[in-house]
């Protein structure tokens, strides 16, 4: 069952765009039983580009650490390029999750929350390319664009209340 809703998964992201179409998967409440490999190679059978896993089983949901290593078994199963995600947080854990998995790179999720800033961080970091941290100004036009962004997409109500969490996770930043 996990294979076929990979395979609808994968159909229905290429359908829906020309783009890149991808995956994304965590491994399931018993770890040992992962169906992620099984399901990268459906994915790519089925023609999606890239897959992202992230190393936290559902169970765990936001406690404990994420298992980079788990993800090298499917970098090993498909020939596309495999992404790394959970408790990217810095240069340093983005290198340690590449280097434990051998993804080819990282997603990162709530590392960023409040700090949208720290992709560019983290991906000059890996690069080795300069680095200029934005002003106290620049942080505050972007968190009033991600207000805006919010409040144009969802309505003013629903706006607010989806963009409360990013504008807590700025204050303490």
């Amino acid at each position: 069952r996990i294979g076929s809703q990979a395979a609808g998964r994968s159909r229905h992201a290429e359908r829906a765009s020309h783009a890149v179409a991808s995956i994304a998967t965590s491994d399931p409440v018993v770890p040992e039983h992962s169906p992620s490999a099984t399901d990268a190679r459906t994915a790519e059978g089925e023609g999606a580009r890239m897959i992202t896993v992230h190393g936290r089983t559902r169970q765990q949901f936001y406690d404990g650490r994420a298992n980079w290593s788990r993800i090298a078994a499917v970098v090993e199963s498909v020939s596309l390029p495999v992404i790394a995600n959970g408790d990217i947080v810095d240069a340093a854990s983005a290198r340690q999750a590449m280097s434990e998995s051998g993804a080819t790179g990282v997603m990162i999720g709530r590392g960023a929350t409040g700090r949208p800033w720290r992709v560019a961080e983290i991906s000059n970091a890996l690069f080795g390319t300069p680095y200029t941290a934005p002003t106290a100004d620049e942080k505050l036009a972007s968190m009033l664009d991600q207000i805006a962004g919010s409040v144009a997409l969802y309505g003013e109500k629903l706006g607010v209340r989806v963009v409360r969490k990013h504008i807590a996770a700025f204050v303490d930043a």
